[in-house]
């Protein structure tokens, strides 16, 4: 047997026993088997071994520490299978080649395909061992894989099925060289070089003819930005072929600071929309609370009492004062920035809790230098301006500030705390202006009360 003239299973050698032991499994032992196999250690030179049977009882009569098991479920993971025993039931039957196949989650193959061993570790920290048994899905395997390479990869762009965007608003000769980043959310990781022209390339994923909620990229008449570059696109007409293929998007640049147009046809929309918001709440305070002193008798006429000067006058300071609070949001986007996810695979619990943490904490730091920085300077800007444009002295206007800035800046920490965290923690940063507009109907409704409360006593008076 040890000479391998009989095959294995073959014959069976018994063991010299004593019939009259009290142990049935002693009248007929089989100590032995012999497997002409290939080991490890000592390749072909010994094929002897000790069957199972006959050997636990020897280990467990000469051993001093009797050692503790540990049972635990097994690691299942959706999509894939990681028992070797399968594994190798699959190779022999050569259903796969190699273990180190693509197609497997071994660790031989995630080693072969860059995943680093910290990935694994931290896998299972996450989900740690368990008794039961379970399943876990292939995409927090794949997060984990995705963050840490995240850390240390270099980040490539390529596009399959692209889509021809021509920029109308640059000429044909157009180029500029820019410097693109390896890593966006690391600054001193390596650059590469990149070309910016009139002719651009998006996936054909990432435009839709008809805008929807749950869509964040290029749509028609939608602005959205370039990565690595300081500019928005607004696509304004699609061209197609007979056949209903979309042949190239035209679209039109916006300018480097991110306002909604590099035209003044686009800042003008911009102040044009904060005025209109400013004459509105005047309207509706010289409605909501007439002044006692110019209350229309019953033999004037129903409107006798508005002032359109005043309203003309927030007509204007609501269009000087949209392109400045545009500019102190954008600054405060800047300075406060969120923290960027990734939307490719689902992140992990940990990583998402940290995210929302760090989103919490900046917004709360953009609402808080907003009302201690922004808001006290904005109000009296507004009655040093009103002052000036009803022809006030400066003597007049002092005096004015005193009366009527205490008052106003109570009723602003009533307010705008409350809509700001609303307006910095859901709205698009170009449309932060228009909501704050929304929202100051109803304050320039205060202001305007305010600002001519004095005015209002002295003719009682």
């Amino acid at each position: 047997m040890k000479e391998g003239h009989h095959t294995l299973h073959k014959v069976t050698l018994h063991v010299k026993t004593d019939l009259k032991d009290g142990n049935p499994q002693m009248w007929d032992l089989i100590a032995y088997h012999v497997l002409c196999s290939t080991y490890h250690h000592a390749g072909n030179e010994w094929c002897i071994c000790l069957t199972h049977g006959f050997v636990y009882c020897l280990c467990s009569f000469v051993e001093v520490y009797r050692l503790v098991q540990w049972e635990h479920g097994r690691l299942s993971v959706t999509n894939t299978i990681l028992s070797k025993y399968k594994l190798l039931n699959l190779h022999e039957r050569s259903f796969i080649m190699l273990l180190d196949d693509p197609c497997l989650y071994s660790f031989l193959e995630l080693r072969r395909c860059g995943v680093p061993p910290q990935t694994i570790n931290a896998f299972m920290r996450e989900f740690g061992v368990i008794t039961l048994k379970s399943t876990t899905k292939v995409v927090c395997l794949e997060s984990h894989i995705c963050g840490c390479l995240n850390e240390i990869a270099p980040h490539i762009m390529t596009i399959v099925n692209s889509v021809k965007v021509v920029l109308d608003s640059l000429s044909e000769t157009h180029f500029e060289e820019i410097e693109l980043p390896f890593k966006l959310l690391d600054s001193s990781f390596r650059t590469h070089k990149g070309s910016f022209a009139c002719i651009l390339y998006v996936n054909a994923s990432d435009f839709r003819e008809v805008d929807s909620a749950d869509h964040y990229r290029l749509a028609l008449n939608k602005m959205v930005g370039l990565q690595g570059i300081a500019h928005l696109i607004v696509c304004t007409k699609v061209r197609k072929n007979a056949d209903g293929s979309i042949v190239n998007l035209i679209c039109r640049l916006l300018n480097e600071d991110k306002q909604f147009a590099a035209t003044a046809a686009g800042k003008e929309e911009l102040a044009l929309t904060n005025g209109t918001m400013g004459a509105t709440g005047d309207i509706l305070a010289q409605y909501a609370f007439p002044d006692p002193g110019s209350r229309p008798s019953s033999t004037t006429t129903k409107h006798a009492a508005y002032s359109p000067w005043r309203t003309i006058r927030f007509f204007a300071y609501g269009c000087m004062f949209g392109p400045v609070a545009f500019k102190w949001y954008s600054f405060l986007g800047r300075r406060f920035p969120f923290p960027k996810t990734s939307t490719v695979v689902q992140q992990p619990t940990s990583h998402r809790s940290a995210d929302s943490v760090a989103k919490q904490k900046a917004i709360i730091k953009r609402v808080s230098i907003d009302q201690i920085a922004f808001a006290p300077v904005a109000i009296a800007a507004f009655f040093t301006v009103m002052g000036a444009m009803e022809g006030k002295s400066a003597s007049e206007i002092r005096n004015s500030l005193c009366d009527r800035y205490p008052k106003a800046l109570v009723g602003n920490y009533m307010l705008w705390p409350w809509s700001q965290l609303i307006n910095f923690g859901l709205v698009p940063l170009v449309y932060q202006v228009p909501f704050a507009s929304m929202v100051s109907v109803f304050w320039n409704m205060y202001l305007s009360w305010v600002n001519h409360k004095r005015e209002v006593r002295k003719i009682s008076d």
